[in-house]
């Protein structure tokens, strides 16, 4: 398993760009809006590491637990989802298609943190 993303949810999103990527010198990957009211900016550092990833979001965000949340890219999802089954750990979300074979689920962390596991099929080809 590795880290993939740190999502942080935010306010504004164009100072939350500038912020980003011109004061920290991150690298603007993509930025895209999957439905009308959302907003999302991936940014990478100099290494090959994981990404930020900024959504803006007009439903707004109520506490603190809910403006992170933090991807982990796994080789098989099935085999994570029993263990956290087997661990007490409730699936609050999936699994779900995110695309041509991306498969995630989302859980929280005891911290109440959201977490969300991936599998691309694709990219273990």
């Amino acid at each position: 398993m590795r880290v993939c993303w740190c999502t942080i949810h935010v306010n504004d999103m164009e100072k939350s760009k500038k912020f980003y990527g011109d004061i920290l010198g991150m690298k603007l990957e993509k930025t895209f809006s999957p439905v009308p009211e959302r907003t999302i900016a991936f940014f990478k550092g100099d290494d090959d590491g994981a990404e930020i990833e900024l959504i803006s979001d007009s439903e707004g965000i109520s506490s603190a637990e809910e403006r992170i949340s933090i991807g982990f890219m796994v080789d098989d999802l099935e085999s994570m989802m029993q263990k956290l089954k087997n661990s007490g750990v409730e699936i609050l979300r999936g699994p779900l298609t995110l695309g041509k074979d991306t498969y995630c689920i989302f859980v929280k962390d005891p911290n109440g943190i959201e977490i969300q596991i991936v599998e691309d099929k694709g990219s273990q080809n």
